[in-house]
């Protein structure tokens, strides 16, 4: 056996032996691949966009003529529309089950089970784009059209399960971080000797902060435990809306969480990242000046004493001022003394990664919105 035979027997033993890593690394969702899984979503909602109006038009036309023609070009047309928005129900809840995937704010169970949820109607999706394929005619379309009517439930159900679990994992995560970050703050500062004052001061931040990090959890976990877990039935898009709207309040308190640790609202004083800098005592004594009575007897000394402190001082300005061969001397002001601010202390930098984390993770914003598709469509 030559070493070309050796070669491709071992290639295909490594294949047979390592089907689990090979999976594994496929299910690794990249930057780029996000990325590129988002841009194929937009293309095919182009695509979707192009066939829906095609669809409307052909059955306009088929309603207007009733002629077999016009039955075929609107035929035609259901059939387009029909697979594009399949195309883009499953590059959508791919996305979905992607982003639900890398939430590690959420609980395991419950985000098993909507991810199970949505690989469900993944699987519906990919059979109803098969059926879509293989109806020719009118009443083949007609039952394909039906049956999606009736699954329609199942899949938003499924769809506002996941938003609402990555909505809220969003938010319990940068609560997580900000808890973590503020124990490395207490032992970076337990490192620093500092006075009584700003050590009572750091005590009272340490305490504030805490108690917004415990109130953003507890208000996480209300919304958990009466607005997502008491739904036992279809999870609706109106539900969804107002967990968003309560999701609002752990929102706004884990802000004031972040702006307690960068010390922006609670101190102005002494900011958590600034070096201590030591008290000075400064003198506050006075000088006080006596006054002594004039004495006539004593104006003539006074008189002769100042005469000779003018031409001494005369003559010291004249030394002064005459030319010397000598280089002058030059001194430098030494620089005063300043507070030793820590601007690129990670601790810092990590604060603000947080604090950008959390405008990402804002309720109001969200991002995979459910595309804008109609459910409704048929021929008749």
């Amino acid at each position: 056996m030559g070493i070309k035979q050796y070669l491709l027997l071992a290639t295909l033993f490594v294949f047979v032996l390592s089907p689990q890593s090979a999976f594994a690394q496929s299910s690794v969702v990249s930057p780029t691949d996000a990325e590129q899984k988002m841009q194929l979503y937009r293309d095919q909602i182009s695509v979707y966009r192009d066939a829906e109006r095609t669809f409307d038009v052909s059955k306009g036309q088929y309603i207007k003529l009733q002629t077999l023609a016009s039955l075929e070009e609107a035929v035609l047309g259901t059939r387009n529309v029909l697979l594009a928005r399949s195309k883009v129900l499953i590059q959508y809840f791919e996305l979905l089950h992607d982003e639900l995937s890398a939430q590690h704010g959420v609980n395991l169970q419950e985000k098993e089970e909507v991810l199970s949820r949505l690989k469900n109607q993944l699987t519906y999706l990919q059979q109803h784009q098969d059926q879509v394929l293989l109806a020719n005619d009118r009443d083949a379309l007609a039952a394909v059209v039906l049956d999606f009517d009736e699954h329609q439930e199942l899949l938003e159900d499924a769809v506002y399960r996941a938003r609402t679990l990555t909505a809220i994992g969003k938010v319990q995560t940068v609560n997580d971080k900000a808890r973590a970050l503020l124990e490395d703050i207490k032992k970076e500062h337990a490192k620093e000797p500092v006075n009584t004052s700003i050590s009572a001061q750091r005590d009272r931040a340490y305490a504030e902060t805490t108690k917004h990090i415990d109130q953003t959890e507890a208000e996480i976990l209300e919304i958990m435990d009466s607005g997502y877990n008491r739904v036992a039935n279809s999870f609706t898009k109106s539900r969804f809306n107002q967990i968003l709207d309560d999701l609002s309040d752990p929102y706004v308190t884990a802000q004031k969480s972040l702006g307690f640790l960068n010390q922006t609202q609670f101190s102005q004083e002494e900011p958590l990242f600034q070096a201590p800098v030591p008290e000075t005592i400064r003198d506050q004594s006075h000088e006080t000046a006596t006054l002594q009575p004039t004495n006539p007897r004593k104006k003539i000394i006074i008189i002769a004493a100042a005469a000779f402190g003018m031409f001494m001082l005369l003559l010291l300005l004249f030394l002064l001022l005459r030319p010397s061969p000598e280089a002058p001397i030059v001194l430098e002001a030494s620089p005063s003394p300043s507070p030793t601010i820590a601007v690129s202390n990670p601790l810092r930098e990590r604060v603000k990664n947080l604090q950008s984390e959390l405008d990402t993770s804002d309720p109001s914003n969200q991002v995979l919105v459910f595309p804008p598709i109609k459910m409704d469509l048929s021929l008749d």
